[in-house]
């Protein structure tokens, strides 16, 4: 939960970060979010050496998870930015991104299995099963850095903090989620 001044109950961001400041960085994760749904489309398609129907679903499946995953995270980068910038409302949103959670998590959990079951019974090339693994770890990734902890640490503040604490600190939009439960968001 966030304050008028960008601050966070659980310290995203000190009193010394402006409101400008903040919603620049926002509109960057946003925007970095979305870029990467269609960037690693491309990635994908000059990457993958076999293009058959029977390597596909290992493709598209690992692929539509972390598409998914950026997809939403945009989104809520995007709410963020409306609730600091114009003092909106997200707490119906939340709601929607608490049942993606419970979604998302069986999804990447029954992924996950299928996953292994292709290693086991060598179904599609060993290349195609190794893209998909990468990004099903990528997707798990995504998952827990937003409905968990943070894993991204690409600032000054962030990093001196994890090494300060040793900790990852709770995700933001966890700790939104956590606030909604407890009655505000």
């Amino acid at each position: 939960m966030h304050t008028e001044q960008g601050e966070s109950r659980h310290g995203q961001f000190s009193a010394t970060h402006d409101r400008p400041r903040l919603l620049r960085r926002l509109k960057t994760l946003r925007n970095v979010e979305w870029f990467n749904i269609p960037f690693l489309v491309l990635v994908l398609y000059l990457a993958w050496s076999d293009r058959s129907m029977d390597a596909l679903w290992q493709r598209l499946t690992a692929y539509a998870l972390v598409a998914f995953l950026l997809l939403m995270g945009g989104w809520y980068w995007h709410l963020k930015v409306a609730q600091i910038g114009r003092g909106r409302s997200i707490e119906s949103q939340l709601t929607t991104l608490a049942r993606i959670r419970m979604v998302a998590s069986v999804i990447l959990g029954c992924t996950s299995v299928a996953l292994v079951a292709s290693w086991i019974a060598g179904i599609g090339h060993t290349a195609d099963r190794g893209w998909a693994t990468g990004f099903l770890v990528l997707a798990w990734a995504e998952y827990v850095n937003y409905f968990h902890y943070q894993l991204m640490h690409d600032t000054r503040s962030d990093l001196e903090r994890l090494r300060r604490t040793g900790k990852l600190r709770r995700s933001w939009l966890a700790a939104d989620l956590d606030g909604m439960r407890r009655g505000g968001a």
